[in-house]
């Protein structure tokens, strides 16, 4: 993205997003991916994100958590942060986020093709769950 690779994955989270006030059925799935290698702590107060320094990180949020392909734009979202001291965070353009497997309680596996307006990302990913973690 932007001239940088996103060539390995330090660490892969997926929070726990309380439903929405407005539709108590909702249930959001968060999933972060990043090149710096975080723990569950690190992650369970507000502004993380800031601790990842110059690393990507890559923040994925579905419409639930079944193992199907979540469409970009219709029922999933997704943006890029270059890094802590970057400006540059774009919102996804299109693209895919597959669930291949869940582990209640425990991970989600899948894979993402993600567009962005300067480039695509492409990977797989191991997100344990972090039941204290929050948005950054």
């Amino acid at each position: 993205m932007k001239g940088k690779s996103f060539s390995s994955v330090g660490s892969a989270f997926w929070i726990d997003v309380p439903p929405d006030p407005t539709d108590p059925a909702s249930r959001p799935t968060q999933i972060y991916v990043s090149e710096a290698a975080l723990t569950c702590d690190e992650i369970s107060h507000p502004l993380w994100d800031k601790v990842s320094g110059v690393k990507q990180l890559l923040e994925i949020t579905l419409d639930g958590s079944s193992t199907k392909t979540y469409t970009v734009l219709k029922n999933a979202d997704a943006s890029y942060l270059a890094g802590a001291s970057s400006s540059h965070n774009p919102s996804a353009t299109g693209g895919t986020v597959t669930i291949l497997q869940v582990s209640s309680a425990k991970s989600i596996q899948g894979s993402f093709d993600i567009k962005f307006s300067s480039g695509t990302l492409k990977g797989s990913f191991d997100a344990q769950l972090c039941p204290t973690g929050v948005e950054p």
